[in-house]
């Protein structure tokens, strides 16, 4: 069993920071209290393979830019930490594709697979 205000905090602490870093926290569109949040987050529930528990629109954002949001495989769940990608400065016009399967990808992770060198 876990606990989502547990779970929470936990995946704060990861992040180094805490509740008081908090600037909103969204459900369905609408914005609830930290208070609010620790109320209704303080509950016991199955976080393992099966149903999704916890609402998957359910997003925490902190003053630093970042978030937490909720990660789910097969009903398992677990908050990601999200930060915004960091901008390169210089830009690089040699990139030519935009798509895997032009680099041969599919062929050579097959080719990997069966032990083979990808030249």
């Amino acid at each position: 069993m876990a606990n989502l205000l547990k779970e929470t905090i936990e995946e704060l602490q990861k992040a180094g920071t805490t509740l008081d870093d908090v600037a909103a926290i969204q459900v369905n569109h609408r914005r609830i209290s930290p208070d609010r949040f620790r109320r209704l987050a303080d509950v016991d529930y199955d976080a393992g393979y099966g149903l999704q528990m916890v609402l998957p629109n359910l997003v925490i954002v902190l003053k630093d830019g970042t978030w937490l949001e909720r990660g789910e495989y097969d009903g398992s769940e677990w908050w990601n930490h999200v930060a915004p990608p960091k901008v390169i400065e210089a830009i690089d016009d040699t990139v030519d594709t935009l798509f895997i399967d032009d680099f041969d990808y599919f062929n050579n992770k097959v080719l990997r697979e069966f032990g083979k060198e990808v030249k």
